[in-house]
Parts: C-alpha cells; structure tokens; sequence
C-alpha cells in the first residue's frame, strides 16, 4: 500500500528580510536564489504503513504461551497508557500531522524492530519522544532535543575540472556539451567561469551571515529531460535552450557554493544516486539527502523505480519547470473536477507538490519559486573585442518559424544605425532576448492578439497553466523602451514606425536598475516575506485577524 501523503508547511526561510540583489547583475542574483532554496525547506508529513489501531487507540501486546499454558486461565495485562505525554491543543498547532501518526503508532511501532532499537516501548511518551526527535512530526517535550547529524561546512570550490569530472554520460556524451560550453565560454574578455568566481566574494560581503557556516548538502541533480531524448544533440543546431541555460547556471552555483552534487541525465545513473540514500526500513537511519533538483520527467521516472523514496522525500523535490504549474493543475482531484473549463488533458500536471517547489524560468507567478538564469551585463570596451555595432539579428532556429516571416525580415532589414533582434513569435519565453538586451541589442517583441495560451493555442494545450502570452516574451514588455519594442509585427505600417523608434534609440548593454521584491513591496506600503504565509495561516490567528476587520 502506498504511504498516505499529507499538507505540508514551510519552515521558516533563513533569508526573510534579505535585501535582493538588482536584475542586472545575473550571477549575483542567481548565487543568491539558490542559497535560498538550499536553505530552506518544505515539509510534508509522510507515513510508511496504514493505520493499524485498535478500538479503543490501545496496543495489546500478546504474551507468548507454551500449549499447556494455554489451557490455564491467563490474567490480562495492563494496556499501556498511550495517551500520555500527548501535545496540548496549542502546541499542536504548528503540527497538524500528529494525531494521525500517534494513532498510527499504537500499533505499528511493532512492525518493525527499529522502533523499539530507538526507544518506542508502547507508552505514549515514547511515542511522543521518537515523533519530536527522531522524525519531526510532533512538538518537543520540555527538556528533549532534536537528533542532529553532524554536518560538513560547506566551502567554496572554484575548480571547474572537479565539476566537469562530474558531468558525464557515457550513453549520450553530447548531452552535457552544451552545460560545459556555457560554463566555460569567454563573456567578451573574461572567461564565464571567472564572473561566476569574482560573484562569491561579493555575496560573501555582502551577504556575510548568509554565506557563514553553510552545512554542505547533498543534493541530487537528474536533467530528466535529456534521457533517451535529442535535447542535447540539437543543442548545437538549433534546439530549444532554456533548460539548458537553466540547469548550467543551476549546476555552477551549487557546485562553487561547496555542495556535494550527484549529477545525471541516465536513468542507471540517477537509480544509483537514489539507492545510495534510500531509507531502510521504518525508521530514519543513515545518511539522507537533503535536496533533489529535476524536471517533471525526471520526476515520473523516479515514481515508477523509486516511489517509496520519492513519497518520502517529496518535501525535498525542486522541478524545473519553464513555464510554471499553477493550483488548478497541480491537484489530481480539481484537475478531474473541473476538466470541461481547465481542457481534456493533464499530463504534465497532478503531482501534489508545494507550488513553490516548482522554479520556473521567468517570473510568471508567486505561487512558484523564481529561479531564472545568468545575464552578464557588464560594460565591455567594443575595441577590445570583436562586436558588430549595427545589424539585424532574426530569432529564428528552425525553418517553419521563418514561413510568414519575409515582410518583417524585410522591413527590419532597412536598419543601419542600431543592432536589433527580431523576433519571429516563437520559440516562447526563451532566454535568447534578454542575453540581445544585455548585449546591447534593440529586442523587437511580436505581439499577440489575442493572447496566446492553453485554451487557444496547441503549444500549450498540455501546460499546466492557464496564463497567456501577450507576446513572444511578456517578461521583457515590463522592461519597455528603448531596449524593447512590442509590436504586431504582422502590421507593416507598425513595424515601420517601431524600427524607426529603434534607430533613434541609444542604448547599451544594461538592462535597466531593475526592480528588487523588497523595493517592490516597499513602495506599495508591503513587505516582501512570502514566508510570513504560514504563520498568519493559522486558525486562531485567521479568528483574530477577522475580529478586529469586523
């Protein structure tokens, strides 16, 4: 029987309050979106067997008896309190699980001999003691303390080789040669690898609480996306990028951060990384992971090799997840509910996770967590390197992206005087026009009318998402002109008047000062501390709140 799976809640962030770092300066921000989400957690509750109690919540532990024994009258024996030590109502706030898994434990300690090697003898204190430290799942008892492991401080490795070692896949070699490339290319006069080192001392001084005394994570990494698939053979001839682009970045930062990385794209490879951190038996023991980053595919293959590790690890999955997944898709139950207004089919969608678990490319919601991805846009010298300073640059990797695309190539190919990057409507949400922008680049946006989304358009007829693009890139409309124009490209008259808008234009490789969530909220009277969620979620707080607004 599958273990039950319950709500979760957040543990409080070490980062609340942390002053984020400008857009502009990508490696910085990235560095730090990843120490947020190595830093916190999500806990769901888990059990690994169904309730076994008996009427009255009492465990009746049988005697062993001889056959002539048998035939005597034998006296009961006391049933053990197993409600001592139980929380009180208010400590059992914060622990909505609890009851559920000291119900279960009446009976079930006996099913495995763990539960007594840790001290669960049948008595309700014993319960609670193994709940509260050994598993998390009820409050402390006054005086106890939390098992704790004794973890590694994690410290910075720059050794880009020791990285690479790790980024091998003997079934597909190419699907980590794009990762290496990006990693390692030359940024105008400055080696990638060589920003990313110059951006952890500036975190460090910046950030200097932050970055003390990190314990180093183990942390498994499965880009299910490249099994048995063509994502990284087409890398380099026109492929779509994103993921890729995404879990570069992700990769450099956890490793120059310290951690201690399982990296794979094979299912043997990541099966391996799983069995060496699976849970033997009932009870917590050995070492355990702390964090596992992959994809949605990634995800399903684990739930069919591996589902008792996925089950008791969900609260430590983080799937990349490009275009985000909202509520009404990630519930089985709602998806099933609602599927006339919602559409047919919900294959990338159902898995019940914390939506915040989910770390999507461009900020598109704050229901999923903003990950993003490296924009270098540092100031170069044009004498020193070799940048065209005018042209026409076309976004477009395939052939049928350029089938109704000739009126605007040919309109936009007027221009002299400034660099543009044309947009042909597809691919969406790349990450192509903000590298143009910070590069110093006019990014001509096609607009869409109407909107384009999972109800209109057959790309997103599977997303699990019901949001709709405004155009190519609804992210980069926010930062406007002069660095981006949003346009019908299809309306010639209009597109004349914006390249013209274009040439008039001066602009470099900045993209603007950028908008921090804290100066965000600030502005508005807010305070930006999505981790203040949980803790006003709460019933006897949600009672008060409504007391005094009424």
């Amino acid at each position: 029987m599958d273990p039950p799976l319950h709500e979760c809640s957040p543990c409080a962030s070490p980062f609340r309050g942390m002053r984020w770092p400008r857009l502009r300066r990508g490696t910085r921000l990235l560095f730090l979106v990843v120490l947020s989400l190595v830093g916190g957690c999500i806990v769901y509750e888990y059990s690994t067997l169904s309730h076994l109690t008996n009427i009255s919540g009492t465990a009746i532990v049988p005697e062993k008896t001889t056959p002539l024994e048998k035939t005597k009258r034998q006296e009961p024996k006391p049933t053990l309190n197993t409600e001592e030590c139980f929380p009180s109502e208010k400590e059992l706030a914060d622990f909505p699980n609890c009851r559920s898994k000291w119900d279960w434990m009446t009976e079930g300690w006996k099913t495995d001999a763990c539960y007594a090697k840790m001290g669960v003898n049948g008595t309700g204190c014993s319960f609670r003691r193994f709940l509260s430290t050994a598993e998390r799942h009820c409050p402390l008892m006054e005086g106890e303390t939390r098992k704790k492991e004794e973890r590694e401080i994690a410290k910075p490795n720059f050794s880009m080789n020791e990285l690479f070692a790790k980024l091998v896949d003997n079934k597909q070699p190419v699907n980590f040669e794009f990762i290496k490339k990006r990693i390692s290319s030359n940024e105008s006069i400055l080696r990638r690898w060589d920003m990313w080192q110059a951006a952890y001392p500036e975190n460090v001084q910046k950030h200097s609480k932050s970055m003390e005394n990190r314990p180093r994570l183990r942390i498994i990494l499965y880009l299910g996306f490249l099994t048995n698939t063509k994502f990284g053979e087409l890398s380099s001839k026109g492929g779509p990028l994103g993921e890729l682009v995404q879990w570069s970045d992700l990769i450099a930062s956890l490793h120059i951060l310290g951690h201690d990385l399982r990296i794979a794209t094979q299912q043997d490879s990541v099966l391996r990384a799983i069995d060496e951190f699976a849970r033997v038996g009932s009870c917590p023991s050995g070492k355990q992971i702390d964090l596992i980053f992959t994809d949605i595919i990634g995800l399903g293959l684990m739930q069919r090799k591996r589902r008792p590790f996925v089950v008791a690890n969900k609260c430590k999955m983080r799937l990349l997840d490009s275009f985000g997944t909202q509520a009404e898709f990630n519930s089985k139950e709602y998806f099933k509910a609602h599927k006339a207004e919602l559409g047919k089919t919900n294959p990338w969608g159902g898995h019940d996770l914390s939506l915040r678990q989910f770390l999507s490319l461009y900020p598109h919601t704050h229901d999923n967590t903003f990950l993003g991805f490296v924009v270098n846009t540092s100031k170069r010298n044009v004498t020193e390197i070799n940048v065209a300073r005018s042209g026409v640059l076309v976004y477009g990797k395939e052939k049928y992206m350029w089938e109704k695309a000739g009126e605007a190539v040919r309109t936009v190919m007027e221009v002299t005087e400034v660099k543009i990057f044309l947009g042909l409507g597809f691919p969406y949400e790349g990450p192509a026009p903000l590298e143009a922008v910070a590069h110093g680049a006019i990014f001509i946006n096609p607009r869409f009318s109407p909107p384009k989304g999972r109800l209109t358009e057959k790309f997103f007829a599977e997303k699990p998402t019901l949001r709709t693009l405004t155009s190519q890139c609804p992210y980069l409309e926010e930062l406007g002109e002069p660095w981006v124009i949003t346009v019908d490209t299809a309306n010639t008259t209009a597109l004349k008047e914006a390249v013209k808008r274009a040439m008039m234009s001066d602009v470099e490789g900045d993209l603007g000062p950028g908008a921090s969530c804290v100066s965000t909220c600030a502005s508005a009277g807010l305070r930006c501390d999505s981790a203040l969620f949980p803790l006003v979620n709460k019933k006897e707080k949600l009672e008060k709140m409504m007391g005094l607004l009424i």
